[in-house]
């Protein structure tokens, strides 16, 4: 195994930070839509959605979709799911 240089660390480093950045920003969403049954439909039906992926080892997939929801909900399923 090649050893990263200081460099492409720190490449490796923004791009986590950026992408981590993005999906809080995803997740943060959410919060700003009011609890209607519509909205609580929508998490319900997108976490529904999830699950089937991962079953249907869609991993990347389903990961996308709970990028989209609040984060104790994808954490909440992803414990679920994977009995951690």
């Amino acid at each position: 195994m090649t050893k990263l240089t200081k460099a492409e660390r720190l490449e490796i480093e923004t791009r986590w930070q950026r992408e981590t950045e993005r999906i809080r920003c995803q997740r943060q969403a959410f919060a700003f839509v009011p609890t209607t049954p519509a909205v609580e439909f929508l998490k319900r039906a997108m976490l529904d959605r999830a699950w089937y992926l991962l079953d249907a080892g869609e991993c990347d997939a389903a990961d996308s979709i709970l990028e989209f929801l609040p984060a104790a909900e994808a954490e909440k399923l992803l414990h679920d799911y994977f009995g951690v």
